[in-house]
């Protein structure tokens, strides 16, 4: 119903994610990275360790298909 909708777990389930730093607290930020900020990613089955590269110019970038995938 309504409220399993709006629960986190549905967003996951979903495909999104939720990146959190090593102390639990939630990265909602690209300013949050830099290149070897590690962190928590968890996902709807689960969760991986992660290690940031270097951040993408925007989030434009995102909905676009990178010149050499197209």
């Amino acid at each position: 119903g309504r409220l399993h909708a709006l629960s986190p777990l549905a967003t996951l389930g979903r495909g999104y994610a939720v990146a959190r730093a090593a102390s639990g607290e939630p990265l909602t930020s690209v300013s949050r990275f830099t290149a070897g900020t590690e962190f928590v990613l968890q996902l709807r089955d689960g969760a991986v360790r992660a290690t940031a590269g270097e951040r993408l110019p925007d989030a434009a970038s995102l909905t676009s298909t990178p010149p050499d995938l197209a």
